[in-house]
């Protein structure tokens, strides 16, 4: 089983950089906004969190597919150990953390582990950037279009998941 945690705070904190950095970007290019009607702040940090939730719902659904139990090939398997998507809970210490766990075959390719989670996070900060942005009623479309890349970003590494197989070709000589 492979376990991806994070705390909430750093996603949102993540969240609130890149919009300052967009925002700022904003203005150098002569936008008629503030740094107040683009930026998230602080004050924000419950209405980030609500949609954070609700962007992890998503992923959650993403991932579901590999939340089942799994059957090796030798017939065993793999069972789940805990619920696949916990929001808001305590992991290995770290409080008002938010988990997906997933099983993975044993053909499963370590080397797409830090991929997914790089995506998963990306996908979440511009999740909750586009919602405050329609909500704020700013320019959200290149959020959502980082959503959406980050989203089948991880699909596309979950489906390219197994290790490469050694062909033998020998018997064609």
């Amino acid at each position: 089983m492979i376990i991806f945690s994070y705390k909430i705070s750093d996603i949102i904190d993540n969240a609130q950089v890149l919009s300052l950095y967009r925002s700022n970007s904003m203005l150098e290019k002569g936008s008629e906004n503030t740094l107040d009607d683009t930026a998230v702040s602080d004050e924000d940090e419950s209405l980030l969190k609500k949609y954070l939730k609700s962007g992890c719902s998503l992923i959650a659904d993403i991932l579901s597919g590999y939340t089942k139990d799994l059957i090796n090939s030798d017939g065993n398997k793999v069972l789940m150990v805990g619920e696949p998507f916990e929001f808001d809970v305590t992991h290995e210490t770290v409080a008002h953390s938010f988990v997906f766990r997933v099983n993975m075959p044993e053909t499963f390719s370590e080397s797409v582990v830090q991929l997914i989670d790089d995506a998963i996070k990306d996908a979440l900060e511009n999740y909750v950037l586009y919602r405050v942005a329609k909500l704020k009623m700013i320019e959200a479309e290149t959020y959502f279009s980082d959503w959406e890349n980050s989203r089948s970003q991880i699909r596309g590494y979950i489906n390219r998941r197994t290790k490469s197989t050694v062909r033998n070709y020998n018997n064609l000589i």
